[in-house]
C-alpha cells in the first residue's frame, strides 16, 4: 500500500505536476524512495543511502509469496515513475481513517468510505453525542456563486433559526413541567434542541442529569432506559390535522 501510494502519486504528478519545491528536494526525495524499495527487497545494510539506522524490512519467512511479489513490483514502479515524473505528495501515510482516528488525523470523513451526510452525529463511548459537519460544506454554502444566485440568504437564515419547544403542540415547557421537569432541566433541553436531529439526543440521561432522574424515584429499568418514545409519525412541529398521536416521555 505504501509503495502503491507513491506510484499513484507519481502518476498524478505526470498530469498536474509534482508538489511545490519538488525540484529543490528531488535528490533527497528519490533517495528516500529508493531506500523504501530496498526495504521491500531486504537489501543488505551497507546498500542503503545515507542511513544510520536500518529500517525494518519484509521478512520473507513470514510473508506469503504473492504478497511479497506484489510489494516488490509496486516498489519498483514507485521508483521508476518517480524518477520520470516526480511525486505529487511529499509524504504519504498509510493508516485506516476510521472513527476517532479520522478526527485525530483531521480527515474530512470518519471512515474509508465516502461521506454519507453533510452533518453527522457521532455516538461517544462515555455517553452522549456530538455533531460534526463535513469541512468543505460551510465554505461551499457561502461561496460567491450561491450568494449571487440569492440562495445562501435563505439557506443561512433557515440554518440559523433555532429549534424551540415553546411552539410545539405536545412536548413543550408547560407539559414537561406537569411531568416533573424543573426549570434548570428545561433550560438544558432547550440548549440541545438546535443541534439535534432526533429527540432521543435531547431527552436522555446525559442531558437531564442523573440527579434529576434519581429525584424522580424511578425504577431501575426506567432509569437506565430513559428516553423519549415518539408515537408513530409524530413530530415536534405538526399541523392540526397531524396531531393524532402524542409523543410520550416514558420516565416522568
Amino acid at each position: 500500500m505504501h509503495a502503491a501510494s507513491y506510484a499513484m502519486s507519481a502518476e498524478i504528478a505526470a498530469e498536474v505536476g509534482p508538489f511545490p519545491r519538488y525540484e529543490a528536494n528531488r535528490d533527497a526525495m528519490l533517495r528516500v524512495v529508493r531506500n523504501h524499495r530496498r526495504a521491500a527487497f531486504s537489501t543488505p545494510t551497507d546498500e542503503y543511502e545515507s542511513l544510520t539506522i536500518k529500517p525494518v524490512t519484509i521478512d520473507e519467512r513470514y510473508c506469503p509469496d504473492y504478497l511479497l511479489q506484489a510489494a516488490r513490483e509496486e516498489s519498483d514502479l514507485m521508483v521508476q515513475l518517480g524518477e520520470k515524473h516526480g511525486y505529487r505528495n511529499a509524504q504519504v501515510t498509510c493508516i485506516a481513517p476510521t472513527g476517532t482516528i479520522a478526527l485525530v488525523m483531521d480527515c474530512d470523513t470518519t471512515g474509508v468510505e465516502p461521506d454519507f451526510a453533510l452533518v453527522k452525529f457521532k455516538k461517544l463511548a462515555g455517553g452522549g453525542y456530538f455533531k460534526s459537519s463535513t469541512p468543505p460544506f460551510p465554505p461551499a454554502i457561502a461561496s460567491p456563486r450561491l450568494l449571487d444566485a440569492g440562495k445562501s440568504t435563505t439557506s443561512s437564515n433557515t440554518a440559523k433559526a433555532p429549534a424551540r419547544s415553546k411552539a410545539c403542540p405536545y412536548v413543550n415547557p408547560r407539559a414537561l413541567k406537569a411531568k416533573g421537569f424543573t426549570d434548570v432541566v428545561l433550560q438544558k433541553l432547550e440548549g440541545q434542541l438546535a443541534a439535534a436531529f432526533d429527540l432521543n439526543f435531547v431527552f436522555n440521561r446525559w442531558t437531564v442529569g442523573d440527579d434529576f432522574l434519581k429525584a424522580l424515584n424511578l425504577k431501575e429499568e426506567q432509569y437506565s432506559a430513559f428516553r423519549l418514545q415518539p408515537a408513530r409519525n409524530a413530530r415536534l412541529h405538526q399541523g392540526p390535522d397531524q396531531r393524532r398521536q402524542q409523543p410520550r416521555v416514558r420516565a416522568p
